[in-house]
């Protein structure tokens, strides 16, 4: 039987896609603190009001979605779109103007962001339209305020921020020229239309850090909707973070070289060596058995049916196979948390540390940095003992 406040979490995740679930109920739990809304029972009595508990849940999205961002972050993904390309693809289609979706923008520094490369290489009068969008008002007014602390900014180049930038205060404000090619509106990833309502298709769509809380079921049908939203020939960016934790595959913007590159030791995966057994006299030829990928997919399947017990199961199984393939870790770690086995969830993730030290591909990077915070939210700073 659940507790109130995993019927809160499970309202939530019905209206946004965000799943809280394990060591994730904290940051809800802390969120009905900050907001002083009384008791996770009072506040699940106040969401099943019909007049106020929607508007109640979509507060408690707003208050648990994360928001911490800045101006080009893992900028890599954002240069290897081909500015030039796109706007003749554009054009040759009949189209005015480039249309660029960031979906989750939170504070806007990621909308900004591709406003301010496009520009850059474009020309400050390239016909632009970035549409940043969020299902988080409050993060929202922020980012049409387009005032940001220095450590935002901190990783534009100081002639940019001298061309796109005005002072405010301590910090810095959007200029104009970079603001008129840019505007936000709420939009649910998960409910709304895919492109948002009374919108053309784009030549380009960013989904990064977001997947990453969804489920599995929610993120391949995500994907298949922010797909459709494309222009042909458009370019979805994925995050590599959302990559790593969830297996995604689609038109990524990665260049040509990055795509062709061999797998990282996070992502590849690999078959113990097994003894040669003959077909039984009269019977079917015997099917191989399942490398670490193939565990990997049972377990993720498992964990989307919410059958945690089974996803442990696959899980340990693909790390038998290959004990360096880190997103199983990973993956392991999530399905413990889903249990509530904080210890084991603590020993995957020091698994999946260990598996891709030292880092030899970007892949391999943002799964170390995902790992050691998802440790650091469990209190696991010293290594407990194995999987």
């Amino acid at each position: 039987m659940r507790t109130a406040l995993e019927e809160l979490a499970e309202r939530i995740r019905a209206a946004s896609g965000l799943v809280l679930e394990g060591s994730r109920l904290g940051s809800l739990e802390s969120a009905l603190v900050r907001l002083a809304l009384g008791t996770p029972e009072e506040v699940l009595r106040a969401a099943d009001d019909p007049l106020e508990g929607a508007a109640l849940t979509l507060r408690l999205v707003d208050e648990v979605a994360v928001k911490e961002t800045f101006f080009f972050r893992h900028d890599d993904e954002l240069r290897a779109l081909d500015w030039a390309g796109l706007l003749a693809a554009a054009r040759a289609r009949g189209d005015e103007r480039l249309r660029v979706w960031c979906t989750a923008c939170a504070t806007g520094e990621e909308a900004y962001s591709l406003a301010l490369l496009a520009l850059e290489a474009l020309g400050p009068r390239a016909p632009l339209d970035v549409l940043g969008t969020d299902i988080a008002q409050s993060a929202l007014d922020r980012a049409c305020e387009g005032t940001y602390r220095p450590r935002a900014v901190a990783s534009v180049p100081a002639a940019m921020r001298e061309r796109w930038f005005e002072p405010a205060g301590a910090g810095l404000r959007v200029g104009t020229a970079l603001r008129g090619v840019v505007r936000f509106a709420t939009h649910n990833l998960v409910h709304d239309d895919l492109p948002p309502s009374g919108e053309a298709r784009f030549d380009v769509i960013t989904c990064r850090n977001v997947l990453i809380y969804f489920s599995p079921g929610q993120v391949q049908r995500t994907i298949v909707g922010l797909d459709g939203a494309l222009v042909p020939g458009g370019r979805l960016v994925i995050g590599a973070a959302d990559r790593l934790s969830t297996g995604t595959v689609g038109r990524l913007a990665l260049p040509q070289a990055a795509c062709a590159r061999p797998a990282s030791r996070a992502q590849r995966p690999r078959r113990r060596p097994v003894r040669r057994v003959r077909d039984r006299p009269g019977g079917a030829p015997q099917s191989s058995p399942p490398d670490s990928r193939d565990c990997l997919e049972r377990g993720r399947q498992a964990r989307a049916r919410g059958d945690h017990t089974e996803a442990v199961r696959w899980l340990r199984r693909a790390l038998y196979l290959d004990p360096e393939f880190g997103i199983a870790g990973l993956e392991l770690a999530l399905a413990y948390s889903a249990r509530g086995d904080v210890p084991a969830a603590r020993r995957a993730l020091w698994t999946a540390i260990h598996a891709t030290q030292p880092p030899q591909t970007d892949d391999d990077a943002e799964l170390l940095a995902e790992c050691r915070a998802r440790l650091a939210r469990l209190g696991g700073g010293q290594e407990d003992g194995g999987t």
